[in-house]
């Protein structure tokens, strides 16, 4: 698919050089998406065609920011000093709400707050106003001081890879482990006070003074008992397992 959207661009080898500028470009966050986006670019656009990456932050500590240093840097190492060039994008507040008006009319079909905030990124970034990083920034004192930085690269780790389970290798799951009622044989339910079955919570809450009904974890299975046409309203005479059977 990127090789299909920059096909106009590989088929022109020469419109590059001449024209002096790059003629390809993309919104570059330096997250995975966008820096697959633009290795994949590079592999299919030839060698002397220059990718242009727009990096927008509203705010020059965003996360952001440290995202596109860190994905450039892996870029300069896999492609060379030439095959890209980092334009650092930065926005104002004041921008932001000047151009407001004109990004919601753009917005479609839906205007959540996400949606204008992926909408001004990409406003900002097809202006193509920024600073042009050099790939000589990796060999100064800052990058140096930024990357041991365990607290600021916290925010642009990757978290760790997990198992994708198939069918077959699915754990089995333990069952919880059952604890009988305090008054009878039947398992209590978990999380009551009492440590009692339903039949058996509403007596010994009566017993011990307390109002004569169900505790707050017994109310909730009832009231979905009665969602589904369960009638609890006989407890009050039912007669432990254990008291019932014969001696």
């Amino acid at each position: 698919a990127v090789a299909r959207r920059v096909e106009h661009v590989s088929s022109d080898p020469l419109g590059s050089a001449s024209a002096g500028r790059p003629r390809v470009g993309l919104l570059f966050s330096g997250g995975l998406d966008s820096t697959v986006l633009a290795a994949l670019a590079a592999e299919a656009l030839p060698e002397n065609e220059t990718v242009e990456l727009l990096n927008v932050a509203f705010d020059r500590a965003a996360p952001d920011r440290l995202t596109a240093l860190c994905s450039f840097e892996d870029l300069l190492v896999r492609f060379g000093p030439n095959r890209f060039r980092l334009i650092l994008c930065d926005v104002e507040q004041s921008d932001v709400r000047d151009a407001e008006l004109a990004i919601c009319r753009l917005l479609g079909p839906k205007a959540t707050h996400l949606d204008f905030n992926i909408a001004a990124a990409l406003w900002f970034a097809a202006r193509g106003h920024g600073l042009v990083c050099s790939p000589h920034f990796r060999e100064t004192d800052w990058w140096a001081e930024a990357r041991s930085n365990e607290s600021s690269l916290e925010a642009v780790r990757l978290e760790p890879l997990k198992k994708i389970e198939t069918p077959g290798e699915k754990e089995s799951k333990q069952p919880a482990e059952k604890v009988s009622c305090t008054s009878c044989v039947l398992p209590a339910k978990p999380g009551c006070p009492q440590k009692a079955c339903k039949l058996c919570c509403r007596k010994l809450r009566k017993a011990a003074g307390e109002p004569p009904d169900w505790c707050a974890v017994h109310k909730v299975k009832a009231a979905k008992g009665r969602g589904a046409g369960k009638d609890d309203g006989e407890d009050d005479d039912h007669q432990s397992p254990a008291a019932a059977a014969p001696e």
